[in-house]
Order: C-alpha cells, then structure tokens, then sequence
C-alpha cells in the first residue's frame, strides 16, 4: 500500500448501549459521506460494540476497516479515554503516513482532503484545536502536571487543546508520547497524591487530555489552533467538522448529534443519515 495514504479513525469503547452505538453510528455514516481512494476509515472497538453496531445498521461498515478486540481496560472510563493512542499498534499503521482521529460525537460535513493538507504541511506532527473550558477549572487541560513540574502553563498561549480530534504524522516522536503517556499519567498521581496529601485531584486527571495536553506542549510536537477553523464545538452554523463534547458517557450526546442534523438548514445535507437514524431499533432508546 501506498505509504501516502490517509486514515479517519475513531475509536468506539464503553459500554454497549443505545446512546453509544446511536452516536458511533452518527460519526460514521457522516464520514462514509466523502470517502474515496485517498483516505480509509477506520473503527477501533470491542467485539461486542461492532456487532451490535452491525445489526443495528446493517451494512454501515462496508468500505470500512475494523479492528476488533475483546480484551478491556480497567474501567470503561480507562478504555475511553486510552484506547485511541493504541493506533501504532494495529497491523496496518505502517501503511499510512497521516491520521486524523475523530471521537465518536462528531458530524464530518465536508472532504477530509484539506485537512490532511493541514496535517501534513504542519511543522509539528501534531495539529490541534484549542479549547478552553471554564469549569472544571484547569483540569481538562492538566494545569496541576504543569505546575507540579514546574512548567509554564498559560492558557492565553494557545496551549490547551481538545484530544477529541487530533491530525497527526506517523512518526517516532508521536508514537513515543502515545506509548507512554498513561503511564506517565499514573506516575504522576501517586507523585501528586504522596506529596499533597490533603488535596484532591479532579477526577478527569484519569483521562488522557490532561496528560496529552502536558506531553505534546512540553515535546513542542503539536501546533494548537490549526484546526481551529476546521473542528467547531457545539456548532450552530455547519462547519466542517461538529464536535459535540461533554464527560465520558455522557447520554445527552445523542440527542445533541440528532438535533443538529435535524435543525433548518441541515435536513438536506444530513436526510438521508437521519432516516436511517429513525429507521433504527435503538432510535427511541437512544434519545432520553
């Protein structure tokens, strides 16, 4: 295969219930819009998820590649958040030179050519949105790993940044912060917890983006904000990529993705999706 070749990837874990399989099945239809020679899509899941998604939506994985696992971290929080930076370890990362990872909640509305354009011409292997939340504070984007290695953090410097799409190259310096950055992770809580004993971590510190966020920042590997034109949060225009946030397992983010391909001005791009959406078994389960 050619080594210039593209990859889309999502990675789809937790548990298998209508909200997830609704959302994943969203994502993918919206990208199977654009796919062409150029590029492959590519779903990481477990066994259990990829069949329910098949009979729920027969023949939605056609021209789709799978990988199949039947293993679990441990803890569906852990899975989520962790099993994306696996994507070295499939069989077939070699073949292909760039990646753009896509969570699950999200609606591709235009060709991905230009952004691997972007990924490719990037001067750091990384390309990235910025993104700042408010609450909880510093602690999606690892505020307290930076200040406990005494590193700048600044979040008017463009250095927070979402992991829920990330383009990067396929190159040793990235695959090095992917293999290691959980452990990482799990090193510096136990060196936080035994120094600070009387305070507490947030919760999302077990989630990759505050250790991501610290890693590439600190590696100077990833340029935050050029996907900013690209990847739109909660979007109430159609940009090229909707990406609808919020906690892991969040069950709102079904009705999220449905409304947004249901407003005026979006039925006719997104019709013939939201049919097969209604048409489903989970339809009515899927949306609390």
């Amino acid at each position: 295969m050619n080594k210039k070749r593209n990859l889309v990837y999502y990675s789809s874990f937790g548990p298998v219930c209508p909200n997830n399989i609704f959302v994943t099945a969203a994502a993918i239809f919206s990208a199977k819009r654009f796919l062409n020679k150029e590029f492959d899509i590519l779903l990481y899941s477990n066994v259990k998820l990829i069949n329910s998604l098949n009979h729920s939506f027969p023949g939605i994985l056609e021209g789709v590649k799978t990988w199949e696992v039947d293993y679990q971290y441990q803890s569906v929080l852990d899975e989520a958040s962790w099993a994306r930076y696996e994507i070295f370890k499939w069989i077939d990362a070699e073949n292909y030179s760039n990646f753009f990872y896509l969570d699950t909640d999200t609606i591709v509305t235009k060709d991905f050519l230009p952004i691997f354009s972007i990924i490719s011409e990037n001067s750091t292997p990384v390309a990235a949105k910025h993104e700042f939340i408010e609450a909880p504070p510093s602690s999606w984007y690892g505020k307290e790993i930076f200040n406990f290695y005494g590193k700048a953090y600044n979040v008017e410097k463009n250095m927070t940044f979402t992991t829920g799409a990330l383009g990067f190259k396929n190159c040793t310096s990235v695959k090095n912060v992917f293999s290691k950055a959980q452990n990482f992770l799990r090193s510096f809580i136990q060196h936080f917890n035994r120094n600070h004993p009387n305070r507490k971590l947030h919760s999302f510190y077990r989630c990759d983006q505050p250790a991501i966020n610290y890693l590439l920042n600190c590696e100077s590997l990833v340029n935050v904000g050029l996907l900013d034109h690209i990847v739109t949060n909660n979007p109430k225009g159609i940009p090229h990529v909707a990406h609808f946030p919020g906690d892991p397992g969040n069950k709102n983010k079904s009705t999220k993705v449905y409304n947004f391909l249901c407003k005026d001005g979006n039925n006719n791009q997104f019709g013939d999706i939201t049919q097969i959406l209604r048409d489903s078994a989970i339809f009515k389960k899927a949306l609390p």
